[in-house]
């Protein structure tokens, strides 16, 4: 039976989903988004070549409600290409990520989009998070806060430098499609998430709702994950590759500082908070120097 969509109204905002192999949750997940309370909404799923029942899953969902478009790849590009593939895709003014194995509360997108509605000036918004085990169990609640409505840029920007907890959630908010236009193509590597926020905040203040809307899904495949299969995750052809995240992660936030639309002013504050991000994580940055010398030594035999 197809959605009733003849009372949607309200800025359209595309939900993009990208899986593999996430059939154990992908139910609980559809479920969550057909069943949102603000009805004009896009689901665009984009499968990643599973091989268990997650297409079989997202078909028979299609099927039944037209708001839900089903595209497929012939190979695994990883999570990072996927993850872009889906923002390509998205239209309307509004649109968030969706994580196969998380969900969300009935009136998730309809408080996110009030709060930008209100809040112009505002790029993002997002609620509260609840960390959830395998079963659904609650494991804990949002404990941080990140200045990430402030009115100075800088301010934001120093905030989403370093990862956060688990439970604070701004990747998976609702954003304005605007505002990501202008940045670089969301990349294929560990972080990814980290430089794309820290470079939206220099767009515009987020927008934290202060109810528990979101339920992250942490669970046994997080704790037994290794440094290479999150290499694999990320993008399959750099999984023996051994590249330094946070090496990477520096080069983003200097690239981020310089294409920011600010005064030369402007630019070095943004400078000098990735040069205090450096300082701070500089035992860090020495571990992943190391590493990367002694995987180049045993490339050429030395």
């Amino acid at each position: 039976m197809k959605a009733n969509t003849d009372s949607i109204d309200g800025p359209l905002v595309t939900i993009g989903l990208p899986v593999f192999n996430a059939s154990r949750y992908l139910p609980e997940c559809l479920n969550a988004l057909v069943g949102q309370t603000y009805r004009n909404i896009r689901i665009v799923i984009s499968d990643n070549a599973s091989t268990d029942d997650t297409l079989a899953i997202c078909d028979e969902y299609a099927a039944r409600d037209d708001r839900i478009a089903v595209v497929r790849t012939d190979k695994n590009r990883g999570a990072g290409w996927n993850h872009r593939r889906v923002l390509e895709l998205a239209t309307g003014p509004y649109f968030r990520w969706q994580g196969a194995d998380d969900t969300i509360a009935p009136s998730f997108v309809a408080t996110c989009v009030a709060a930008l509605e209100v809040n112009p000036q505002a790029v993002l918004a997002y609620p509260l998070t609840t960390v959830i085990d395998d079963n659904g169990v609650v494991v804990r609640k949002t404990s941080d806060r990140l200045p990430l409505g402030a009115s100075d840029p800088r301010v934001r920007f120093a905030a989403l430098l370093s990862s956060w907890s688990v439970t604070h959630s701004p990747f998976y908010g609702v954003m304005r499609l605007s505002a990501t236009a202008t940045l670089p193509p969301y990349g294929a590597f560990l972080a990814s998430d980290r430089t794309f926020l820290a470079e939206l905040a220099l767009r515009g203040p987020f927008v934290q709702v202060e109810e528990y809307l979101m339920f992250r899904r942490y669970h046994a495949k997080h704790i037994t994950q290794t440094d290479k299969s999150e290499r694999e995750h990320a993008d399959p052809e750099m999984a023996h590759k051994f590249r330094p995240r946070e090496f990477r992660v520096l080069r983003e936030h200097l690239g981020a500082a310089w294409r920011a639309a600010a005064s030369p002013t402007g630019k070095l504050r943004y400078f000098a908070a990735v040069v205090a991000w450096v300082i701070a994580g500089r035992k860090t940055l020495m571990i992943g120097a190391r590493l990367h010398v002694v995987q180049l030594a045993r490339r050429r035999g030395a």
